[in-house]
C-alpha cells in the first residue's frame, strides 16, 4: 500500500472544487440526452464490454461535472484488499476499520476521499446531490470515519479518474462508454461485482428500447389495441 501523502490534500480539494463547479456548455450538449439535470448532478459512466484499456475495463465511474476543461470521478465497484483501518491506523475510535477502500482511478491513488449517504453531514463535508457528499483533507476524512455512520453509507475511494472534456468525448463516440444518470443506492451497493453487468444490461434495454411498461389499465385504449 503506497503512503498516503499529507501534502497533497489542498490540492485534492482544489480538483474537487474545480469538479463541483458546474457543467461546462459542452459536457451539457454532451450528456444531456443520456443523464438529465446534468449541469447540477453527477452521472455514470459506464464502460462498455470491449472497452481495452485494462484500468477501467468493467468499471462504473460516478463523474462530477465541472466548468474546467477537466472531467474527474471515482471507479465505484472496485474494493481494494487494502482496509479503511490500514489507510488510517493511526486514528482511534474507527468505526469500521475492516471495510475495504476502493479503487477511484489510476490519478493521485495515494489520496484518500470520502463519499458518504447522510442526511446529516459531518462539518468541512461537501454536498455531491441529494444525501450524497463528500469529504477530503486527513483530518476531514477521519473525524467523518469516527462518526456512527453505518458500514454502507461510506465509501473510502484511493485516486480518481480524470480526462479532458475533448478526450471524454471522443472515447464516448467511440463507443468505450455509457452515460447513465446516477443512482445513490448503487453507490453504495453491497454487491459492487454485480453494479457493472447490472448497468450495462440496463444501457442496453434503453438503446434497443425494449425496457417493460405497465400494462393498461383495463378498459383502456391501449388494451383494445392490443385485443385480438
Amino acid at each position: 500500500m503506497p503512503e498516503v501523502n499529507l501534502l497533497r490534500s489542498s490540492r485534492l480539494r482544489w480538483v474537487l472544487t474545480i469538479m463541483l463547479a458546474g457543467s461546462s456548455l459542452m459536457s451539457a450538449r454532451l450528456f444531456a440526452a443520456a443523464a438529465p439535470n446534468i449541469a447540477s448532478e453527477p452521472y455514470f459512466l459506464v464502460a462498455t464490454p470491449d472497452l481495452p484499456d485494462p484500468i477501467f475495463q468493467q468499471s462504473v465511474i460516478l463523474v462530477l461535472p465541472s466548468e474546467s476543461p477537466l472531467v474527474a470521478g471515482f471507479i465505484i465497484n472496485k474494493p481494494t484488499r487494502v482496509t479503511v483501518g490500514e489507510v488510517f491506523r493511526e486514528v482511534d475510535g474507527l468505526k469500521h476499520p475492516d471495510d475495504k477502500a476502493y479503487f477511484g482511478g489510476p490519478v493521485d491513488y495515494t489520496e484518500p476521499i470520502l463519499l458518504m449517504r447522510s442526511d446529516h453531514p459531518p462539518v468541512g463535508a461537501t454536498r455531491l446531490a441529494s444525501h450524497l457528499y463528500a469529504a477530503t483533507g486527513l483530518g476531514t476524512i477521519a473525524a467523518a470515519l469516527t462518526r456512527p455512520l453505518a458500514s454502507g453509507d461510506q465509501r473510502l475511494m484511493l485516486g480518481r479518474a480524470q480526462w479532458s472534456s475533448d478526450q471524454l468525448h471522443g472515447e464516448i463516440l467511440q463507443g468505450a462508454w455509457e452515460t447513465l444518470p446516477a443512482d445513490i443506492d448503487l453507490i453504495f451497493s453491497a454487491e459492487p461485482a454485480k453494479l457493472w453487468p447490472k448497468l450495462v444490461q440496463q444501457s442496453h434495454l434503453r438503446q434497443v428500447g425494449v425496457i417493460a411498461q405497465p400494462d393498461p389499465p383495463a378498459g383502456s385504449f391501449g388494451e383494445f389495441l392490443r385485443s385480438p
